[in-house]
Order: structure tokens, then sequence, then C-alpha cells
């Protein structure tokens, strides 16, 4: 994950999204002890989620109202992909830019 970039995968299993395997389990799973234990059972769940077609207004307020880090995006009932607080973060200082405003 970490050569990869990458700071959360999502935990499917029988075509079915069961929760989401980020980094912070990991550090958190490391600090426990618990490296040998199964993904599920460091893995964020319940999943909270938001569709493919929510403005990013709508995606941000979510993010705050639940004080989640990150959203699985689905589409048609299946994750597409994620918006973290970094994505929010950047459409509000792009949205903030006076060149946007042109």
């Amino acid at each position: 994950m970490v050569a990869q970039r990458i700071h959360r995968v999502f935990v499917v299993d029988h075509g079915a999204l069961h929760g989401v395997f980020s980094t912070r389990d990991i550090l958190d799973a490391i600090q426990i002890h618990r490296t040998r234990a199964p993904i599920s059972d460091s893995m964020s769940t319940p999943i909270l989620t938001v569709d493919s077609t929510a403005t990013i207004l709508q995606a941000t307020e979510r993010l705050v109202d639940s004080g989640v880090s990150g959203l699985v995006v689905l589409e048609d009932e299946l994750p597409v992909g994620s918006f973290t607080q970094v994505e929010a973060l950047q459409a509000t200082a792009k949205l903030a830019s006076p060149l946007s405003r042109t």
C-alpha cells in the first residue's frame, strides 16, 4: 500500500463490500501487536458511502457530519472509488481560488 501510495482498500467478500482497510488500521494493528490477525479484525466498519451522482458539497457534508476521513463512492451498489478529506479540501481550495471565478 505504501509503495503505491494507496491509503485505503475495499474489503469485498463474495461480491459484497464488508469494510475498508486503511493505513490507519494497519498502524493500529501494529500498535496492539495484531499483525498476524485477519484484516477483518482491523478493518473499519460500518462503511459510510456516497453515491457517485452526489455533488461535492453533498459528499463533503457527509464527511463532516459523520466525522470520518473518507467515504466509499458507489455506482450501482459497487465501490468505484473513495472521497476523502483530501479531495474535499482540494475542491474547496479550487472553488475559493480567484482563478476559478473567471
